[in-house]
């Protein structure tokens, strides 16, 4: 079980098994798969970030690397322009 806080918001941003985190996010890429093949995502700036982040959660979470996790959502959000500071609560 882990606990993704949002300390900036003052939110909960996951609570949950990191198995349920992963397919949430395997998910969203395949959705986004199933609407653009590699070279559409090519000019389609915001879904090739969303991707690059969500292919580089995945692999946060398949090493267990809560800390870049935290990072990877921050900096996504910030190129999203919104303000996050995630933190595993323990």
């Amino acid at each position: 079980m882990i606990k993704i806080i949002d300390t900036f918001n003052n939110k909960v941003y996951f609570e949950g098994e990191l198995e349920d985190l992963q397919e949430k996010y395997f998910d969203e890429m395949e959705k986004i798969e199933e609407k653009y093949d590699v070279y559409e995502l090519i000019d389609h700036k915001d879904e090739r970030e969303t991707m690059n982040f969500l292919k580089k959660a995945v692999t946060c979470i398949e090493i267990e690397d809560m800390e870049e996790l935290c990072d990877a959502i921050n900096e996504y959000h910030k190129k999203l322009g919104i303000e996050t500071s995630m933190k595993i609560e323990k």
